[in-house]
């Protein structure tokens, strides 16, 4: 893993703070050198599921123009489309 993060680095967890920069690193709490680490989660790869295909249905640039001119024409700001369909569900 490779975390860039300038001329400071600052990881906060669990309402604790741990700076990493040139001067040094520091902490909220005392620094105990040594020790085990803490049993966790083992870690999991970010692809470990299947990827899934993604199916997206492009509006047609016409059908997008045609929309822009009524919404161009409308006295209230809000397209006519969009004005009927807040009133049908209020």
């Amino acid at each position: 893993m490779v975390i860039d993060a300038g001329t400071s680095l600052t990881l906060t967890a669990g309402g604790h703070h741990l700076v990493i920069n040139a001067g040094g690193i520091f902490s909220s709490v005392a620094i105990v050198e040594g020790g085990a680490p803490v049993a966790g989660v083992p870690a999991q790869t970010a692809l470990a599921a299947a990827a899934e295909d993604i199916v997206v249905e492009a509006i047609p640039m016409e059908a997008l123009l045609k929309q822009a001119i009524v919404f161009r024409e409308a006295d209230t700001g809000i397209c006519p489309v969009c004005d009927a369909a807040e009133r049908a569900e209020a």
